[in-house]
């Protein structure tokens, strides 16, 4: 832990995947599909967090999740079409 971080306080206002590559694109994908949508937003810095903290962060997201939750937004995708 860094600084004074609090899980339970950060998790009642905000939906929060935290966990395996694996683990947090079926939280996000299970989301998007329940809101129909391809589009989501992510926060990758929390509170004092450091620098290289917040990098690893956005390269493990780019490197790990999100190319599990592509072939899911091709689904959703495909079946939006009208």
């Amino acid at each position: 832990m860094h600084g004074g971080f609090h899980y339970q306080a950060i998790t009642n206002p905000f939906s929060i995947a935290v966990g395996t590559a694996e683990k947090v694109a079926n939280q996000i994908g299970e989301w998007a599909a329940r809101m129909k949508t391809t589009h989501i937003n992510n926060v990758m810095h929390v509170a004092d967090m450091p620098h290289w903290k917040a990098v690893k962060n956005m390269t493990l997201f780019a490197e790990e999740v999100a190319p599990r939750l592509r072939p899911r937004a091709a689904t959703v995708t495909k079946g939006d079409q009208r």
